[in-house]
């Protein structure tokens, strides 16, 4: 009989399970209509599955936070329902909400056209009109196997075995379309509504693996009401107005093209603001103190051996092969350069601080995807310097360094501003309506503690800058680290990000046949030399202090429990800051 806790402290109790759409109608008819999913016990919850035991229950609506998540992962799902109706040859992977809407990953040999995007849209929206139920399945492991082999779908195939043997998965069907997902999820398509709009398509890595095969995502952006799409489809057209890859076209300041994608072709005004920006720097530099060097562009590979970049860097470096069968990079950076040239000669303690500085030309081969004007670039100066001193220099080297820095972002007009001026910055660097500027300002001023402002000016100019995948990623890192982020968030992150984030975390590799041999949980985290003792391992798990994948671990928790990330790592977390990765070896 379980007592059902809502948020006014207020209790109401059933002599069988129950679920959250039969307390919303308890409650009241508008409720019942208005509830979109249930959080019982901080898990979210669909509204048609059963309550057994006491528990804390609240219900979200529209008007909540987490609602839009929801609508976008739910529009995600639509979106790969469509596509299968109308290209049923196509295979679908994984689709999940992002910042501004959602995207689904798509395997066809046919490549999308924008023409099928306007196709695909116009049957999402007869998909929300027909008001499809959405039922929550729980299958084994091996019938969710047996289902996607019948269907020929291997990439369903690949994530389902990457779930343990002895957990249960769960699938959603809306209509004849049937999907791996955990949830939760709409009660029906209706609730979806049509604020929703397609935007692009792109090609994405399975697994952001790029030794597997290369996959067709759509974009999609999707929000509560057709007023609020309205204001970030006006946002888009206001930035693309202003957008300098246009403008340095227009003012004959530069342009770029295909046959020398992610440089820059300079025209003789834009050169001329160039030399006078380098021109400035290089007197700031002068007078601080820095001696300016220039390092060769071609280096041979040992060099980037010694100092870790080509282990860490370099499938995004540019090479060549000399006529002696060498192999030379260009360079990506100017470190190990810089450091060549502190390494000649006899250095004393009293010729410290050193300040060295070069306008260094590097290249990076950048994914084409990431390319954006001349702010994302595979050729570019990089204005670089380093600082060779003592133990004891550190502090007031690195107080003048940015005090420097402040300077010189100072005389290009960014100073350092409070929390006041974030009202002005919100309006000269962003592409917002006036609408939803004036509504940002007026929910800040409410909580100013949460800094709305100032953090939707910083995705903003980093959309700018780099990309809306760049920002995601970035923002992914961060929820990894400081953040209550997901096993499922921590799953769909590409290999390559989820390593730069744990990079110089203490490691260990085990043999896969390890996982086989022993099922208590502590014998894995004892081989890690992460805890001291046995004894400490099962404490923490008694405190509930230890996470393996961003789950929080008790004593019946067993290795076979564990689900690889990018089916190869586990993530060992003690207490809030302290990791370790195990790499799993076949």
């Amino acid at each position: 009989m379980p007592n059902i806790t809502l948020p006014d402290g207020s209790q109401r109790s059933y002599d069988q399970p129950v679920t959250p759409a039969t307390i919303a109608a308890d409650i009241g008819p508008g409720l019942a209509k208005a509830a979109l999913i249930a959080v019982v016990d901080d898990a979210e919850w669909d509204l048609t599955r059963p309550i057994e035991n006491d528990a804390r229950l609240s219900l979200v609506t529209a008007k909540d936070e987490q609602a839009l998540a929801l609508l976008r992962h739910d529009c995600a799902h639509v979106m790969a329902e469509a596509v299968l109706e109308l290209f049923p040859e196509t295979q679908v992977t994984i689709g999940p909400a992002i910042e501004n809407g959602f995207y689904y990953d798509f395997h066809r040999e046919t490549a999308f056209s924008e023409d099928d995007l306007v196709t695909i849209e116009k049957r999402m929206h007869d998909i929300v009109e027909r008001n499809e139920p959405i039922i929550r399945n729980v299958w084994t492991r091996d019938e969710a196997v047996a289902f996607y082999k019948k269907n020929n779908e291997p990439f369903k195939i690949e994530l389902v075995e990457a779930i343990p043997a002895d957990q249960t998965v769960t699938f959603y069907q809306q209509g004849d379309f049937i999907d791996l997902c955990r949830g939760p999820h709409l009660p029906s398509t209706g609730k979806l509504g049509h604020a929703f709009k397609l935007m692009k398509v792109a090609g994405a890595y399975w697994r952001g693996d790029s030794t597997r095969p290369m996959l067709q995502r759509i974009y999609g952006t999707a929000w509560v009401t057709e007023k609020d799409l309205a204001a970030y489809l006006h946002m888009l057209e206001e930035a693309e107005k202003r957008d300098h890859r246009k403008l340095g076209r227009q003012l004959g300041l530069f342009h770029l093209q295909e046959e020398a994608a992610g440089s820059v072709f300079w025209h003789a005004k834009g050169w001329v603001l160039y030399r006078e920006i380098e021109a400035y720097v290089r007197r700031r530099l002068d007078a601080a103190g820095y001696s300016e060097v220039k390092t060769p562009q071609l280096v041979d590979r040992s060099l980037w051996e010694a100092s870790g970049h080509w282990e860490k860097f370099g499938e995004n470096m540019f090479t060549a092969q000399s006529e002696d069968e060498r192999t030379l990079a260009l360079k990506p950076m100017n470190c190990p350069c810089h450091v060549q040239i502190f390494r000649q000669g006899i250095k004393s303690y009293r010729d410290l601080p050193l300040r060295m500085a070069e306008f260094g030309s590097c290249h990076r081969n950048e994914p084409s995807g990431a390319l954006h004007g001349i702010m994302r670039v595979r050729a570019f100066t990089q204005d670089d310097a380093h600082i060779f001193c003592t133990e004891d220099q550190i502090t007031a080297e690195s107080v003048k360094f940015c005090s420097l820095l402040q300077s010189i972002y100072a005389d290009f007009g960014f100073k350092n501003s409070s929390d006041e001026d974030s009202i002005k910055y919100v309006k000269i660097f962003t592409f917002a309506t006036k609408e939803f500027i004036d509504n940002l300002i007026s929910e800040h001023s409410e909580v100013p503690h949460e800094r709305k402002l100032q953090k939707f000016i910083s995705e903003e100019i980093t959309k700018m800058v780099h990309s809306e995948e760049d920002l995601i990623k970035v923002k992914n890192a961060s929820s990894i680290l400081f953040g209550n982020n997901t096993s499922e968030n921590l799953s769909n992150i590409d290999e390559g990000t989820f390593l730069d984030v744990f990079s110089g975390v203490p490691n260990i590799e085990l043999n896969k046949s390890y996982f086989n041999e022993s099922e208590i949980i502590e014998d894995l985290l004892d081989k890690t030399n992460f805890f001291s003792s046995k004894s400490e391992i099962r404490r923490l798990i008694s405190q509930n202090s230890i996470s393996i994948n961003k789950i929080k671990i008790d004593s019946t928790f067993k290795i076979s429990d564990i689900e690889l990330i990018n089916n190869k790592y586990v993530l060992v977390q003690k207490g809030k800051k302290n990791y370790y990765l195990i790499s799993v070896s076949s």
